[in-house]
């Protein structure tokens, strides 16, 4: 099983989302955090153009994240690996309701051995290592190796 790409989003309609996008082609992969302060619309991550690579420029409907994403080629199989581990204690789908602000989640997941992607969220509901898995995976922006 080898890992695609994955999408991670969280946040709420009031503040907007978060998002970290990650993706690997032709033996490189990469890491994109995007904040919701940024107020960039929703990537596909299937489009071809939507490829960082410091070797080429990038297309110019991505230029303005240009200078955001990271080379995680390295950490690649570990990435895979800690999603593999992680991913089968997960449901699908986490939800309770409670007074105030809403804290939505999400991940989306393709291994090229799979023909759908794997789905998981939640509202206001989370897994036991939620905040583990999200500090991990937050842990790539700025460029740490792991």
């Amino acid at each position: 099983m080898a890992l695609q790409y994955f999408e991670f989003y969280r946040g709420n309609l009031a503040t907007g989302f978060d998002y970290i996008y990650a993706k690997q082609t032709d033996q490189h992969a990469f890491y994109l955090r995007v904040p919701a302060t940024m107020n960039a619309p929703i990537m596909d991550v299937t489009d071809p153009t939507f490829v960082f690579m410091r070797e080429q420029p990038t297309d110019a409907k991505w230029r303005q994240f240009a200078t955001m994403w990271q080379d995680v080629s390295f950490q690649w199989s570990n990435i895979e690996r800690k999603l593999m581990a992680t991913l089968p204690n997960w449901q699908a789908d986490y939800r309770q309701v409670q007074p105030g602000a809403t804290d939505e989640w999400g991940l989306i997941v393709q291994f090229d051995d799979q023909p759908d992607v794997l789905r998981f969220g939640g509202v206001n509901a989370f897994p036991e290592d939620f905040a583990a898995f999200e500090k991990w995976i937050n842990s790539y922006d700025g460029g740490r190796l792991r």
